[in-house]
């Protein structure tokens, strides 16, 4: 069936049929080969008519997309809200990872005195991991999330 589409078409030089022996899977073991020829493809791909289509075609798409333009705006809405929580949740499982790692730090490196006073101040890591929680959780209190 697929040779016989083929066959006398200006853009095929030659259409042929090999053995090879492979049965099994819908095959009979024999393969199709179909050479194009570059000049007649080439042909069919300039003539007028292609062009004309092709240009049709092209101005069409535009129209619809300028059409459909508000149901695009919501799909990358939609995504974005999406995207946007997902990314959110996120910022909040790092910033808790953050928190705990910098506090964990902060007792393994002796910075509280004998009486559990603290010697040296805050380090950066934990300042940001408790920044980043307190707006994970102001976000929902704003209707953001």
């Amino acid at each position: 069936m697929i040779e016989d589409d083929f066959i006398d078409q200006p853009f095929v030089e030659d259409v042929s049929r090999t053995h090879y022996g492979l049965s099994g899977g819908w095959s009979d073991g024999w393969i199709s080969s179909i050479e194009l020829a570059i000049i007649g493809l080439l042909s069919t791909v300039v003539a007028r008519d292609t062009r004309t289509a092709l240009s049709r075609f092209g101005r069409d798409i535009g129209q619809w997309a300028v059409t459909n333009r508000h149901g695009f705006l919501l799909a990358a809405a939609l995504a974005g809200l999406l995207l946007g929580v997902r990314a959110a949740g996120i910022g909040l499982v790092l910033a808790l990872g953050l928190l705990a790692v910098a506090v964990v730090n902060s007792h393994s490196s002796e910075r509280f005195g004998p009486d559990g006073e603290v010697d040296a101040p805050d380090p950066p890591l934990i300042l940001l991991a408790g920044a980043g929680w307190l707006v994970g959780l102001g976000l929902p209190l704003f209707g953001y999330l």
